[in-house]
């Protein structure tokens, strides 16, 4: 009679032969057997199962194998280049952001340039107005200073006004008004006095005054301050307006005064 392996209930194992089964942790009574040369008696369902996922694997890793084979390649090697790669993948990867990156900050910029280019070209008329109406107002205070105190001093101010102009500067003070200085031949304003105040407008014609080379200028004038001209003549060389005497440069007022026509 073949023994059976184990027997689900103590009732079911034959008599004579229950001293060689033992109850094991599932409640069966299993077959008693020393083992021997390899030889035991154990459950072999796991182990069958695991056999069969071993014998696939193993297939297919043959089959993958064989695939390598053909490459001609030690598998260490292959791995290597594997490796190397996916590392190559991941630095053209990160390349290719970088790249992207830098191309939309090189459009921005451009854009931005563009706008820049495009804002400047539309206010160019408006600041080129604004400077030409800026010059223009300065000269208008000059000339309007300088016509006062030449003026006032008895001056006559055609022959005066363009001498004296190059002694007298517009600038834009700190609180962005406009000021009329008097400078030196350096540009640096003039000062007058112990608390070295900005030279006046009357100071400077008073100074030219009192200089030779501009008397003639005040000579026209037979008024002090008054500001009108007397009618002169010269019997053999013709009359003098004061129209006429008024728009003489220096030199021809200079040379009129020498050949007695004035």
């Amino acid at each position: 009679m073949a023994l059976k392996p184990f027997y689900n209930d103590e009732s079911d194992v034959p008599e004579p032969l229950r001293d060689h089964y033992m109850a094991d942790d599932t409640g069966r009574h299993t077959l008693v057997v020393d083992a021997v040369d390899g030889y035991s008696l154990e459950n072999v369902s796991g182990l069958k199962s695991t056999l069969g996922k071993l014998k696939e694997r193993a297939t297919i890793a043959e089959v993958d194998l064989k695939a390598f084979r053909t490459l001609e390649r030690d598998p260490d090697e292959i791995t290597a280049a594997l490796d190397e790669l996916e590392n190559l993948k991941a630095s053209t990867d990160s390349k290719s952001e970088s790249e992207r990156i830098s191309q939309l900050q090189s459009e921005l910029e451009k854009t931005r340039t563009a706008a820049k280019r495009e804002r400047e070209k539309e206010i160019a008329p408006v600041m080129e107005k604004n400077r030409a109406l800026t010059d223009q107002l300065k000269s208008v205070m000059i000339d309007n200073a300088l016509t006062e105190a030449i003026t006032q001093a008895g001056g006559s101010v055609p022959l005066l006004l363009r001498a004296l102009k190059d002694e007298v500067r517009a600038a834009e003070g700190d609180n962005g008004g406009i000021e009329v200085q008097i400078v030196d031949r350096d540009g640096t304003p003039r000062v007058t006095g112990a608390d070295l105040k900005p030279m006046g407008f009357a100071e400077l014609v008073a100074e030219k005054r009192a200089d030779e080379q501009y008397a003639p200028a005040f000579g026209a004038n037979g008024q002090s301050g008054g500001g009108t001209r007397q009618s002169v003549s010269n019997g053999a060389q013709g009359s003098l307006t004061p129209e006429t005497v008024g728009a003489m440069s220096m030199a021809d007022y200079a040379r009129a005064r020498e050949q007695r026509q004035i």
